[in-house]
């Protein structure tokens, strides 16, 4: 499990509640966190870390993402 807290985007593109990201592979498995994760303001269950990844690469930007080009430690900076 994936706890994305601070780091789901609201409405407006600003920081909003915690996601907490569910992977369970069995239907079974999902119902069983869906129990678990019942009382919690969001989460979201899939079947594998492919989907997990669909559903963040489309709910984060990747200029967002990414630290600006020339701060150390920044993904770009490492690249280059």
């Amino acid at each position: 499990m994936i706890d994305m807290r601070g780091k789901g985007l609201g409405m407006s593109g600003n920081l909003a509640v915690p996601l907490i990201i569910g992977i369970a592979p069995s239907a079974a498995e999902r119902r069983q966190l869906a129990q678990l994760l019942g009382g919690t303001e969001a989460f979201l269950i899939v079947a594998s870390v492919e989907q997990a990844r669909e559903f963040l690469d489309a709910a984060v930007p990747r200029a967002a993402a990414e630290a600006p080009v020339g701060q150390e430690g920044s993904a770009r900076a490492r690249r280059t």
